[in-house]
């Protein structure tokens, strides 16, 4: 060297190298200085098992311990370009940026006031342009977070998949109860919805129909949300009432005696009116086992919330007919399908 030992750069290029002893060049830290080259201005080589260059900061408060930045916009440009060759090492990771943290810190940050943070780019099969690991019972691998109207995270894909989960999903903050299942409005906004389900019966003693008989509930098989009332409810009793705004599907079932030729019509009522009727004639020949001795509704309903559904049964005149008692009598059911 023409200054002997000490610490150099190139100040020229590989083929013409042009050695600077730092000493000559009067650097004294901190240092700062400008130079025009297509080459690398400052490179460290380490042929062993070391970092070829390690950058610390002891300051507790805000501070980083490498600081970088570009002002280019073309394409390729980057503050900092890391590579990881096929070396053959044994090492655990291969990477072109390891960013580590024992503490609560963060071992990487991306920033960007319009551009990209953080970009990760990956031509392999099965590899990733960004890896996100954990190998504990907690923490994430990869955490998305958005404090405004931003959003936290996103997938896209303008030919394959835009994203591919193998294992079970979780969406906190979203209405999550059980037996909901995930629905969208119109701009694609998922939020799980549903949970809406009832079975209602009426198991008591043979009832005699008069017109306008309202069919009293008095038990029920199940009742997700609790939005049907049965016959002992002082509020709205023997009725459904829509927590929202949806379609709902509503199937009815009611078996039945009379006299010979009797007949039966069971209506859907909704907020007062009806909306669906069933009417049935009296198979005296096929007794309460007759499939025409039991009357079936089936509707799907678009409702508001707190629109009321109940059942009615009324009788032609003269000719009595009775609900029967046994396990083939009167069920109401109703289920959400879906918001609209």
């Amino acid at each position: 060297m023409p200054n002997g030992s000490g610490y150099y750069f190139n100040k020229g290029t590989v083929a013409a190298p042009n050695w600077k002893a730092l000493v000559s060049t009067g650097i004294s830290i901190p240092y700062s200085t400008t130079y025009n080259s297509s080459n690398s201005l400052f490179s460290l080589s380490n042929n062993s098992t070391g970092y070829a260059g390690e950058f610390i900061s002891n300051n507790t408060g805000s501070s980083a311990a490498l600081k970088a930045s570009t002002s280019s916009l073309q394409t390729n440009s980057a503050a900092i370009h890391g590579t990881s060759g096929s070396s053959g090492l044994s090492v655990a990771f291969k990477t072109g940026l390891l960013g580590e943290s024992s503490s609560t810190g963060i071992g990487v940050v991306g920033m960007s006031q319009a551009g990209d943070g953080i970009l990760g780019l990956s031509n392999a099969q099965s590899k990733a342009g960004v890896h996100g690991r954990t190998d504990a019972n907690f923490g994430y691998g990869v955490l998305g977070q958005s404090f405004g109207n931003g959003t936290g995270g996103f997938f896209s894909s303008t030919a394959g998949r835009a994203l591919v989960t193998d294992g079970v999903v979780q969406m906190n903050n979203t209405g999550a109860t059980l037996g909901k299942v995930l629905m969208t409005d119109m701009n694609g906004h998922a939020h799980w919805e549903g949970g809406i389900s009832f079975s209602a019966v009426y198991d008591q003693s043979v009832l005699p129909v008069d017109s306008g008989l309202v069919v009293p509930f008095n038990s029920e098989d199940f009742d997700v949300s609790s939005n049907f009332s049965t016959s002992s409810s002082i509020i709205n009793p023997n009725t459904f009432v829509a927590p929202v705004a949806g379609i709902y599907q509503f199937d009815v079932r009611i078996s039945w005696t009379g006299d010979p030729s009797s007949l039966l019509g069971i209506w859907i009522i909704k907020n007062g009116n009806s909306v669906e009727l069933a009417m049935g004639r009296y198979d005296h020949y096929g007794g309460m086992f007759s499939p025409h001795n039991r009357i079936l509704l089936h509707n799907t309903l678009k409702l508001n919330a707190g629109d009321k559904i109940r059942i009615e049964a009324s009788s032609q005149i003269g000719n009595p007919t009775y609900l029967n008692q046994t396990i083939t009598g009167a069920h109401f059911s109703g289920t959400f399908l879906m918001k609209q």
